[in-house]
């Protein structure tokens, strides 16, 4: 049975009042002692008891271990109590400082066997040296016992709920530091396509007409020119894209700036970057939601993206609508549009569809062919 561990505070406190007590009532059944011989061999007992609550738990790591470490500490305890002190009760208190420790070392019912044995003790003890009385102190003692059992059994509980505390919180840690590995990961993924599907084929297509140029160099001039004129409209527009990827990449400042002006920012660079007009229309008060302004401003990134690189369009209206606690993002461009059911696994749209059912709003495309495309995020409900 592996055993909590209290808090350094906790387990000071209860050494200082350990060594305390055993202090000031082994000094008070010492003075009661008749002789100094007994004395000697008094304060010969009390520094073992106090050695061994002190290095017990430290050395006693197996079970055998604090089994014999309780038992000779109660073999001390008795021998006290045997010694024949006129204030015998100081050295049965030292019993209930056993009562406290026992509930710390050993589980319940062991606990509850060692407790009840230390009462036997007193009991016969109390019966022995003061029959009169007797009766008092071992009903006085079966009360005590008990609530000494209780405290340090809470004691117990306490080590055990701070050490679940700090072993939930590694989980949770390990969880998050799992999570933002895979988040990465799943970007690092669709940077990949997004580099695969249009820069890589782009500079394929680039080096074919480099090759071609250099056939057709000599027997052709004018055709090798318009394959040189070709590959450089394809370097300009891998060139374009890359910028793209760079401008998603980007850090930005959503703390300082707002997704509003962020999203400006971003269309505009997006404008100049690739040639394309846009419109940005921002209303409402946007409420303090850090997860879901990187969100949108992520969506609406992976959206333009995919614009620039399918459709052919000549402008694009970046919409965003907050309504208390409710969010609203639109890009709609006048492009070539395309059949929504045939795409649903195009490059972008599951990530966008993720991120936003991640925080529980929906996404809708909106799609046909010859009339352009609109996404649309909408997250929370209006007031």
């Amino acid at each position: 049975m592996a055993t909590p561990t209290l808090d350094r505070r906790t387990s000071r406190l209860l050494d200082l009042s350990s060594y305390g007590a055993l202090a000031v009532m082994g000094s008070l059944g010492i003075i009661g002692l008749p002789d100094n011989g007994r004395r000697l061999v008094a304060v010969v007992l009390c520094l073992v008891v106090g050695a061994m609550t002190a290095l017990g738990p430290r050395v006693a790591r197996a079970t055998a271990g604090r089994v014999a470490m309780f038992s000779t500490q109660t073999a001390m305890v008795t021998g006290l109590v045997l010694l024949g002190s006129e204030d015998y009760a100081s050295f049965v208190f030292l019993f209930f400082v056993l009562s406290v420790h026992v509930p710390l070392v050993f589980g319940d019912r062991a606990s509850v066997v060692w407790i009840g044995l230390f009462w036997m003790i007193s009991s016969v003890a109390s019966i022995t040296a003061d029959a009169d009385n007797a009766w008092f102190a071992v009903v006085f003692n079966l009360g005590v016992f008990p609530l000494c059992g209780l405290f340090g059994y809470t004691l117990r509980r306490m080590a055990q709920a701070r050490s679940d505390g700090e072993d939930a919180l590694a989980r949770l840690r390990e969880a998050q530091d799992q999570l933002q590995r895979l988040a990465v990961t799943q970007e690092r993924n669709r940077l990949s396509r997004d580099l695969h599907d249009s820069v890589k084929q782009r500079v394929f297509a680039m080096i074919m007409q480099l090759g071609t140029a250099q056939v057709l160099l000599d027997r052709e001039p004018g055709r090798a020119r318009e394959a040189i004129d070709h590959a450089e409209r394809l370097a300009r527009q891998a060139g374009s894209e890359l910028n793209l990827v760079i401008q998603e990449l980007r850090p930005v400042e959503l703390e300082d700036r707002g997704l509003p002006d962020t999203l400006r920012g971003y269309a505009r660079d997006w404008s100049g970057q690739s040639g394309i007009r846009t419109e940005v229309a921002i209303s409402g008060d946007m409420p303090e939601m850090p997860e879901a302004e990187y969100a949108f401003l992520r969506i609406a990134q992976e959206a333009m993206a995919n614009v620039a690189r399918h459709s052919r369009a000549a402008s694009v209206r970046l919409e965003l609508l907050a309504e208390g606690r409710a969010i609203a993002l639109s890009i709609t461009d006048d492009g070539i549009g395309f059949e929504p059911h045939h795409s649903a696994g195009g490059v972008g749209l599951a990530s966008m569809r993720e991120r936003a059912e991640a925080l529980g709003g929906e996404l809708i495309l909106e799609s046909a062919p010859g009339r352009g495309a609109s996404v649309t995020v909408r997250m929370g409900a209006p007031r």
